[in-house]
Protein backbone atom coordinates (compact mmCIF):
# COMPACT_ATOMS: atom_id res chain seq x y z
CA UNK A 1 0.00 0.00 0.00
CA UNK A 2 2.05 2.48 -1.61
CA UNK A 3 -0.21 6.07 -0.54
CA UNK A 4 0.83 5.33 2.98
CA UNK A 5 4.28 5.14 2.59
CA UNK A 6 4.69 8.70 0.84
CA UNK A 7 5.80 9.69 4.40
CA UNK A 8 6.49 8.43 7.63
CA UNK A 9 3.53 9.26 9.50
CA UNK A 10 5.69 10.18 12.44
CA UNK A 11 7.53 12.68 10.17
CA UNK A 12 4.24 13.94 9.22
CA UNK A 13 2.47 14.69 12.27
CA UNK A 14 6.24 16.87 13.05
CA UNK A 15 6.06 18.76 10.32
CA UNK A 16 1.91 19.09 10.79
CA UNK A 17 2.92 20.28 14.88
CA UNK A 18 5.80 22.65 13.44
CA UNK A 19 3.18 24.64 11.22
CA UNK A 20 0.31 24.61 13.58
CA UNK A 21 3.06 26.24 15.52
CA UNK A 22 3.74 28.82 13.07
CA UNK A 23 0.23 29.08 12.47
CA UNK A 24 -0.95 29.78 15.48
CA UNK A 25 2.10 32.31 16.71
CA UNK A 26 1.40 34.40 13.38
CA UNK A 27 -2.68 34.11 14.31
CA UNK A 28 -1.76 35.27 17.96
CA UNK A 29 0.08 38.25 16.97
CA UNK A 30 -2.52 39.69 14.38
CA UNK A 31 -5.04 38.58 17.51
CA UNK A 32 -3.45 41.22 19.59
CA UNK A 33 -3.38 43.94 17.06
CA UNK A 34 -6.77 43.49 15.69
CA UNK A 35 -8.87 42.08 18.78
CA UNK A 36 -10.26 44.32 21.95
CA UNK A 37 -7.97 43.92 25.18
CA UNK A 38 -8.17 42.25 27.69
CA UNK A 39 -8.23 43.66 31.36
CA UNK A 40 -6.93 40.12 32.45
CA UNK A 41 -3.35 40.08 32.66
CA UNK A 42 -3.39 36.08 33.06
CA UNK A 43 -5.93 35.57 30.16
CA UNK A 44 -4.03 38.34 27.89
CA UNK A 45 -1.12 35.85 28.01
CA UNK A 46 -2.98 33.19 26.69
CA UNK A 47 -2.60 33.11 23.05
CA UNK A 48 1.40 33.29 23.58
CA UNK A 49 1.12 30.49 25.55
CA UNK A 50 -0.84 28.36 23.09
CA UNK A 51 1.35 29.58 20.06
CA UNK A 52 4.36 28.12 22.21
CA UNK A 53 2.47 24.69 22.79
CA UNK A 54 0.75 24.50 19.47
CA UNK A 55 -0.31 21.17 19.58
CA UNK A 56 -1.73 19.17 16.65
CA UNK A 57 -5.20 18.83 18.13
CA UNK A 58 -8.71 19.12 16.56
CA UNK A 59 -9.47 21.89 19.43
CA UNK A 60 -6.20 24.07 17.98
CA UNK A 61 -7.20 23.52 14.21
CA UNK A 62 -10.57 24.85 15.08
CA UNK A 63 -9.39 27.29 17.57
CA UNK A 64 -7.00 28.92 14.86
CA UNK A 65 -10.45 28.70 12.04
CA UNK A 66 -12.32 30.58 14.21
CA UNK A 67 -9.93 33.29 15.43
CA UNK A 68 -9.65 33.67 11.60
CA UNK A 69 -12.94 34.42 11.53
CA UNK A 70 -13.55 36.78 14.54
CA UNK A 71 -10.59 39.39 13.36
CA UNK A 72 -12.67 39.54 10.07
CA UNK A 73 -15.25 40.15 12.80
CA UNK A 74 -13.36 42.41 15.03
CA UNK A 75 -11.38 44.91 11.94
CA UNK A 76 -15.27 45.34 10.77
CA UNK A 77 -14.61 43.32 7.38
CA UNK A 78 -17.72 40.97 8.35
CA UNK A 79 -21.04 41.30 10.43
CA UNK A 80 -22.23 38.29 11.22
CA UNK A 81 -20.14 35.67 12.82
CA UNK A 82 -20.06 32.44 11.44
CA UNK A 83 -18.28 30.45 14.01
CA UNK A 84 -17.42 27.44 15.22
CA UNK A 85 -18.26 28.15 18.85
CA UNK A 86 -21.38 30.08 18.30
CA UNK A 87 -23.40 27.39 19.85
CA UNK A 88 -22.61 27.98 22.99
CA UNK A 89 -25.15 30.53 24.83
CA UNK A 90 -22.61 32.78 26.25
CA UNK A 91 -21.46 33.77 22.76
CA UNK A 92 -24.23 35.15 21.50
CA UNK A 93 -24.91 38.06 24.46
CA UNK A 94 -21.50 38.91 24.64
CA UNK A 95 -20.10 42.36 23.76
CA UNK A 96 -16.63 42.60 21.98
CA UNK A 97 -14.69 42.77 24.95
CA UNK A 98 -16.55 39.72 26.47
CA UNK A 99 -16.25 38.15 23.34
CA UNK A 100 -12.19 38.19 22.89
CA UNK A 101 -11.82 37.26 26.59
CA UNK A 102 -13.85 34.28 25.96
CA UNK A 103 -11.99 33.74 22.89
CA UNK A 104 -8.98 33.47 24.89
CA UNK A 105 -10.73 31.40 27.71
CA UNK A 106 -11.28 28.68 24.78
CA UNK A 107 -7.85 28.59 23.91
CA UNK A 108 -7.06 27.31 27.32
CA UNK A 109 -9.14 24.67 26.71
CA UNK A 110 -6.98 23.38 24.11
CA UNK A 111 -3.79 24.07 26.57
CA UNK A 112 -5.74 21.98 28.82
CA UNK A 113 -6.04 19.24 26.58
CA UNK A 114 -2.76 18.84 25.48
CA UNK A 115 -1.77 18.59 29.35
CA UNK A 116 -3.98 16.11 29.44
CA UNK A 117 -2.54 13.97 26.58
CA UNK A 118 1.09 14.90 28.01
CA UNK A 119 -0.19 13.51 31.53
CA UNK A 120 -0.86 10.59 29.80
CA UNK A 121 2.71 9.80 28.39
CA UNK A 122 4.65 11.96 31.20
CA UNK A 123 2.71 12.41 35.38
CA UNK A 124 5.22 14.91 35.54
CA UNK A 125 3.57 16.94 33.31
CA UNK A 126 2.07 20.79 34.32
CA UNK A 127 -0.23 23.07 33.57
CA UNK A 128 -1.95 25.79 35.83
CA UNK A 129 -3.99 28.96 35.32
CA UNK A 130 -6.05 31.71 37.74
CA UNK A 131 -8.13 34.18 36.43
CA UNK A 132 -10.50 36.65 38.11
CA UNK A 133 -12.56 36.40 35.29
CA UNK A 134 -15.83 34.31 35.05
CA UNK A 135 -15.88 31.25 32.98
CA UNK A 136 -18.33 30.32 30.49
CA UNK A 137 -21.59 28.24 32.04
CA UNK A 138 -19.52 25.55 30.47
CA UNK A 139 -16.21 24.42 30.13
CA UNK A 140 -14.20 22.25 28.09
CA UNK A 141 -11.47 19.91 30.02
CA UNK A 142 -10.33 18.81 26.48
CA UNK A 143 -11.07 15.38 25.87
CA UNK A 144 -11.48 14.31 29.31
CA UNK A 145 -15.14 15.71 29.25
CA UNK A 146 -17.48 19.21 29.87
CA UNK A 147 -18.06 21.27 33.29
CA UNK A 148 -21.42 23.01 33.54
CA UNK A 149 -21.79 25.57 36.08
CA UNK A 150 -24.77 25.83 38.19
CA UNK A 151 -24.14 29.31 38.96
CA UNK A 152 -20.69 30.67 37.03
CA UNK A 153 -19.28 33.31 40.06
CA UNK A 154 -16.31 35.19 39.44
CA UNK A 155 -12.79 33.79 39.14
CA UNK A 156 -11.69 30.56 37.89
CA UNK A 157 -8.87 27.72 38.94
CA UNK A 158 -7.45 25.42 36.74
CA UNK A 159 -4.93 22.64 38.37
CA UNK A 160 -3.25 19.87 35.61
CA UNK A 161 -0.81 17.88 37.32
CA UNK A 162 -0.22 14.04 38.81
CA UNK A 163 -2.72 12.61 36.53
CA UNK A 164 -5.10 14.77 37.90
CA UNK A 165 -7.48 17.77 36.38
CA UNK A 166 -8.74 20.09 39.24
CA UNK A 167 -11.15 23.21 38.24
CA UNK A 168 -12.88 25.63 40.40
CA UNK A 169 -15.02 28.36 40.39
CA UNK A 170 -16.17 30.56 43.73
CA UNK A 171 -17.40 27.29 46.13
CA UNK A 172 -17.14 24.99 43.17
CA UNK A 173 -14.81 22.38 42.57
CA UNK A 174 -14.37 19.63 40.62
CA UNK A 175 -11.33 17.12 40.01
CA UNK A 176 -10.78 14.38 37.47
CA UNK A 177 -8.15 11.81 36.38
CA UNK A 178 -6.66 11.55 33.23
CA UNK A 179 -9.26 8.62 32.57
CA UNK A 180 -12.18 11.32 33.01
CA UNK A 181 -13.41 9.74 36.54
CA UNK A 182 -14.51 11.61 38.54
CA UNK A 183 -12.52 12.06 41.95
CA UNK A 184 -14.36 14.79 43.99
CA UNK A 185 -16.86 17.14 43.75
CA UNK A 186 -18.12 20.11 45.58
CA UNK A 187 -20.81 22.81 45.15
CA UNK A 188 -22.98 23.42 41.92
CA UNK A 189 -21.11 21.85 38.78
CA UNK A 190 -21.75 18.77 36.83
CA UNK A 191 -19.34 16.63 34.72
CA UNK A 192 -20.32 15.15 31.01
CA UNK A 193 -17.70 12.83 30.29
CA UNK A 194 -16.58 11.56 27.05
CA UNK A 195 -15.37 8.02 25.68
CA UNK A 196 -12.24 6.56 25.03
CA UNK A 197 -11.32 3.33 22.91
CA UNK A 198 -7.61 2.08 22.77
CA UNK A 199 -6.47 0.92 19.50
CA UNK A 200 -3.33 -0.88 20.12
CA UNK A 201 -0.77 1.31 21.23
CA UNK A 202 -2.88 4.49 21.00
CA UNK A 203 -5.69 6.06 22.93
CA UNK A 204 -8.65 7.62 20.44
CA UNK A 205 -11.17 9.69 21.95
CA UNK A 206 -14.83 10.42 21.62
CA UNK A 207 -15.70 13.83 22.66
CA UNK A 208 -19.64 13.52 22.22
CA UNK A 209 -19.50 15.59 25.44
CA UNK A 210 -17.75 18.85 23.05
CA UNK A 211 -20.57 21.40 22.27
CA UNK A 212 -17.54 22.93 20.01
CA UNK A 213 -17.00 20.02 18.05
CA UNK A 214 -20.29 18.69 17.91
CA UNK A 215 -21.19 22.35 16.74
CA UNK A 216 -24.12 22.24 13.98
CA UNK A 217 -22.49 26.23 12.79
CA UNK A 218 -19.72 24.19 10.82
CA UNK A 219 -20.65 20.69 10.38
CA UNK A 220 -24.17 19.69 9.59
CA UNK A 221 -23.65 16.20 10.44
CA UNK A 222 -26.25 14.26 12.49
CA UNK A 223 -23.82 13.15 15.15
CA UNK A 224 -24.67 10.69 17.96
CA UNK A 225 -23.71 12.29 21.52
CA UNK A 226 -25.27 9.88 24.03
CA UNK A 227 -22.95 8.14 25.88
CA UNK A 228 -24.91 4.56 24.63
CA UNK A 229 -23.42 5.50 21.28
CA UNK A 230 -19.95 6.71 22.54
CA UNK A 231 -19.63 2.75 24.09
CA UNK A 232 -21.21 0.69 21.48
CA UNK A 233 -18.85 2.78 18.60
CA UNK A 234 -16.01 2.29 21.49
CA UNK A 235 -16.68 -1.16 21.02
CA UNK A 236 -17.06 -1.31 16.97
CA UNK A 237 -13.81 0.43 16.41
CA UNK A 238 -11.82 -2.12 18.23
CA UNK A 239 -13.09 -4.88 16.22
CA UNK A 240 -12.87 -2.69 13.01
CA UNK A 241 -9.29 -1.84 13.99
CA UNK A 242 -8.47 -5.73 14.94
CA UNK A 243 -9.64 -6.19 10.63
CA UNK A 244 -6.96 -3.17 9.55
CA UNK A 245 -4.35 -5.20 11.65
CA UNK A 246 -4.93 -8.34 9.61
CA UNK A 247 -4.87 -6.48 6.40
CA UNK A 248 -1.13 -4.65 7.43
CA UNK A 249 -0.25 -3.93 11.31
CA UNK A 250 1.64 -0.37 10.31
CA UNK A 251 -1.26 1.02 8.68
CA UNK A 252 -3.88 -0.08 11.05
CA UNK A 253 -1.47 1.59 14.00
CA UNK A 254 -1.05 4.65 11.98
CA UNK A 255 -4.85 4.89 11.40
CA UNK A 256 -4.70 5.20 15.04
CA UNK A 257 -2.30 7.72 15.00
CA UNK A 258 -3.61 10.21 12.83
CA UNK A 259 -6.85 9.88 14.23
CA UNK A 260 -7.30 12.29 17.72
CA UNK A 261 -10.92 11.94 17.48
CA UNK A 262 -14.08 10.47 16.36
CA UNK A 263 -17.46 10.97 16.32
CA UNK A 264 -20.10 8.65 15.49
CA UNK A 265 -22.75 9.37 12.89
CA UNK A 266 -25.92 8.16 12.25
CA UNK A 267 -26.42 6.30 9.31
CA UNK A 268 -28.70 7.94 6.29
CA UNK A 269 -31.89 5.85 4.72
CA UNK A 270 -31.40 2.92 2.54
CA UNK A 271 -28.31 1.36 5.08
CA UNK A 272 -26.00 4.08 3.38
CA UNK A 273 -23.43 4.90 5.56
CA UNK A 274 -20.92 7.58 4.95
CA UNK A 275 -17.66 8.90 7.00
CA UNK A 276 -16.04 12.63 6.90
CA UNK A 277 -13.17 14.95 7.76
CA UNK A 278 -12.69 18.47 7.98
CA UNK A 279 -9.56 20.71 7.35
CA UNK A 280 -11.00 23.07 10.09
CA UNK A 281 -10.20 20.23 12.66
CA UNK A 282 -7.68 17.79 11.82
CA UNK A 283 -7.37 14.90 13.81
CA UNK A 284 -11.14 14.49 14.06
CA UNK A 285 -13.15 11.86 12.20
CA UNK A 286 -16.66 11.40 11.69
CA UNK A 287 -17.65 7.34 11.36
CA UNK A 288 -20.49 5.63 10.65
CA UNK A 289 -22.33 3.89 13.80
CA UNK A 290 -22.64 1.03 11.66
CA UNK A 291 -22.19 -2.88 12.42
CA UNK A 292 -20.80 -4.00 9.45
CA UNK A 293 -17.03 -3.74 10.42
CA UNK A 294 -15.66 -3.99 7.27
CA UNK A 295 -17.57 -0.76 6.53
CA UNK A 296 -16.28 0.77 9.62
CA UNK A 297 -12.70 -0.43 8.86
CA UNK A 298 -12.64 0.77 5.52
CA UNK A 299 -14.52 4.38 6.72
CA UNK A 300 -11.44 4.36 9.46
CA UNK A 301 -8.63 3.61 6.86
CA UNK A 302 -10.85 6.04 4.49
CA UNK A 303 -10.60 9.22 6.74
CA UNK A 304 -7.60 8.96 8.30
CA UNK A 305 -5.52 8.71 4.62
CA UNK A 306 -7.20 11.92 4.50
CA UNK A 307 -6.36 13.05 7.88
CA UNK A 308 -2.41 11.99 6.52
CA UNK A 309 -2.90 13.88 3.40
CA UNK A 310 -4.09 16.84 4.94
CA UNK A 311 -1.31 17.34 6.98
CA UNK A 312 1.68 16.24 4.30
CA UNK A 313 -0.66 19.27 2.40
CA UNK A 314 -0.30 22.03 5.15
CA UNK A 315 3.06 20.95 5.74
CA UNK A 316 4.23 20.81 2.02
CA UNK A 317 1.55 22.29 -0.34
CA UNK A 318 0.94 19.50 -3.36
CA UNK A 319 -1.29 21.65 -5.79
CA UNK A 320 -0.90 25.40 -6.69
CA UNK A 321 -3.70 27.48 -5.25
CA UNK A 322 -5.31 27.29 -8.51
CA UNK A 323 -5.95 23.74 -8.46
CA UNK A 324 -8.29 24.62 -5.50
CA UNK A 325 -11.19 25.68 -7.78
CA UNK A 326 -14.63 23.58 -8.11
CA UNK A 327 -14.71 22.95 -11.23
CA UNK A 328 -13.43 19.29 -11.85
CA UNK A 329 -15.09 16.01 -12.60
CA UNK A 330 -14.55 13.49 -9.73
CA UNK A 331 -15.41 9.35 -9.76
CA UNK A 332 -17.07 9.80 -6.26
CA UNK A 333 -19.35 13.11 -6.44
CA UNK A 334 -21.87 14.46 -9.03
CA UNK A 335 -20.90 17.79 -8.14
CA UNK A 336 -18.05 19.70 -9.11
CA UNK A 337 -14.87 19.72 -6.83
CA UNK A 338 -11.46 21.43 -6.37
CA UNK A 339 -8.53 19.26 -7.71
CA UNK A 340 -6.94 18.97 -4.79
CA UNK A 341 -10.13 16.95 -3.25
CA UNK A 342 -9.97 15.05 -6.55
CA UNK A 343 -6.22 14.21 -5.71
CA UNK A 344 -7.59 13.67 -2.13
CA UNK A 345 -10.18 10.91 -3.51
CA UNK A 346 -7.29 9.22 -5.47
CA UNK A 347 -5.31 9.08 -2.73
CA UNK A 348 -7.71 7.45 -0.05
CA UNK A 349 -9.70 4.91 -2.52
CA UNK A 350 -6.54 3.99 -3.10
CA UNK A 351 -5.96 2.39 0.33
CA UNK A 352 -8.99 1.15 -0.10
CA UNK A 353 -9.20 -0.77 -3.14
CA UNK A 354 -6.02 -2.35 -1.58
CA UNK A 355 -7.99 -3.38 1.46
CA UNK A 356 -10.26 -5.29 -0.15
CA UNK A 357 -8.12 -6.98 -2.46
CA UNK A 358 -6.56 -8.44 -0.02
CA UNK A 359 -9.26 -9.26 1.73
CA UNK A 360 -10.30 -11.00 -1.46
CA UNK A 361 -7.31 -13.10 -1.71
CA UNK A 362 -7.60 -14.17 2.08
CA UNK A 363 -11.27 -15.47 1.94
CA UNK A 364 -12.43 -12.97 4.86
CA UNK A 365 -15.23 -14.09 6.09
CA UNK A 366 -17.35 -10.29 6.69
CA UNK A 367 -16.99 -9.77 3.15
CA UNK A 368 -17.95 -12.27 0.43
CA UNK A 369 -14.98 -12.79 -2.11
CA UNK A 370 -17.05 -12.24 -5.36
CA UNK A 371 -17.62 -8.81 -3.54
CA UNK A 372 -14.60 -7.68 -2.39
CA UNK A 373 -13.08 -8.09 -5.82
CA UNK A 374 -15.80 -5.93 -7.42
CA UNK A 375 -15.41 -3.17 -4.52
CA UNK A 376 -11.51 -3.40 -5.06
CA UNK A 377 -11.90 -3.05 -8.89
CA UNK A 378 -14.66 -0.71 -8.96
CA UNK A 379 -12.05 1.88 -6.45
CA UNK A 380 -8.73 0.97 -8.17
CA UNK A 381 -10.35 2.03 -11.74
CA UNK A 382 -11.66 5.61 -10.11
CA UNK A 383 -8.80 5.86 -8.83
CA UNK A 384 -7.17 5.85 -12.23
CA UNK A 385 -9.75 8.13 -13.91
CA UNK A 386 -9.34 10.32 -10.98
CA UNK A 387 -5.21 10.65 -11.05
CA UNK A 388 -5.19 10.89 -14.76
CA UNK A 389 -7.42 14.30 -14.01
CA UNK A 390 -5.05 15.29 -11.61
CA UNK A 391 -1.86 14.68 -14.01
CA UNK A 392 -3.63 16.53 -17.17
CA UNK A 393 -4.80 19.77 -15.04
CA UNK A 394 -2.90 20.20 -11.88
CA UNK A 395 0.47 21.70 -11.07
CA UNK A 396 2.23 19.27 -8.59
CA UNK A 397 4.50 20.81 -6.63
CA UNK A 398 7.47 17.76 -5.42
CA UNK A 399 6.06 16.99 -2.67
CA UNK A 400 2.37 16.23 -5.37
CA UNK A 401 4.34 14.64 -7.60
CA UNK A 402 5.74 12.32 -4.63
CA UNK A 403 1.97 11.63 -3.42
CA UNK A 404 0.71 10.71 -7.32
CA UNK A 405 3.69 8.27 -7.82
CA UNK A 406 2.27 6.72 -5.06
CA UNK A 407 -1.28 6.60 -6.56
CA UNK A 408 -0.27 5.05 -9.39
CA UNK A 409 1.99 2.47 -8.13
CA UNK A 410 -0.92 1.15 -6.22
CA UNK A 411 -2.94 1.20 -9.59
CA UNK A 412 -0.51 -1.17 -11.03
CA UNK A 413 -0.13 -3.34 -7.03
CA UNK A 414 -3.86 -3.83 -7.32
CA UNK A 415 -4.88 -4.41 -10.94
CA UNK A 416 -2.13 -7.30 -10.60
CA UNK A 417 -3.12 -8.81 -7.63
CA UNK A 418 -6.98 -9.08 -9.08
CA UNK A 419 -5.71 -10.49 -12.22
CA UNK A 420 -3.87 -13.18 -10.71
CA UNK A 421 -7.12 -14.03 -8.63
CA UNK A 422 -8.83 -14.09 -11.87
CA UNK A 423 -11.16 -11.86 -12.14
CA UNK A 424 -12.20 -11.98 -15.43
CA UNK A 425 -13.04 -9.41 -18.02
CA UNK A 426 -16.59 -10.58 -18.36
CA UNK A 427 -17.10 -9.45 -14.19
CA UNK A 428 -15.66 -5.87 -14.93
CA UNK A 429 -17.48 -5.04 -17.61
CA UNK A 430 -20.18 -3.95 -15.69
CA UNK A 431 -18.43 -1.93 -13.42
CA UNK A 432 -16.68 -0.09 -16.26
CA UNK A 433 -20.04 0.35 -17.94
CA UNK A 434 -21.42 2.02 -14.90
CA UNK A 435 -17.94 4.14 -14.38
CA UNK A 436 -18.42 5.79 -18.04
CA UNK A 437 -21.83 6.44 -17.19
CA UNK A 438 -21.28 8.40 -14.35
CA UNK A 439 -18.46 10.53 -16.72
CA UNK A 440 -20.68 11.29 -19.19
CA UNK A 441 -23.52 12.35 -17.01
CA UNK A 442 -21.29 15.02 -15.51
CA UNK A 443 -19.44 16.14 -18.84
CA UNK A 444 -19.79 19.69 -18.26
CA UNK A 445 -17.06 19.64 -15.56
CA UNK A 446 -13.32 19.78 -16.24
CA UNK A 447 -12.06 15.83 -16.62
Amino acid sequence: MSVFRVARVSDALTASRRFAGALTARLCEEWDKIAPSSECAALATIPQQLAKTAPDSPLLWLWCSTTAKLMHYFDGSIVFLELAMVSRPDLLDADDVRLADLHRLSAVEVLVDDAVRRMRLDDCAVFRFASAITPPRSFSLGRLGMVIWGEPTDGLSLVCERGRVRIESGSARLEVDICGEVVERQGSVMFWGGARVQLGTRTVDLPLHDPTLTSPTWQDLPILTDRRDGRLMAERLVRAHAWLERFDPSVAENCAALTGAVLPVRGGRANTFGSASREEAIGLIFLPQTPAIDILAESLLHEASHQLLFRIDRSAPVLSQDDRVERFYSPWRQDARPLDMVLHGAFVFAGVAALYARCASENWPEVDPHDALGRSYRRIRQVERAIATVRRHGHLSRSGQVVALAIEADIKTVLADLAALGFQESQHAVIDAELAAHAARYSEYVV
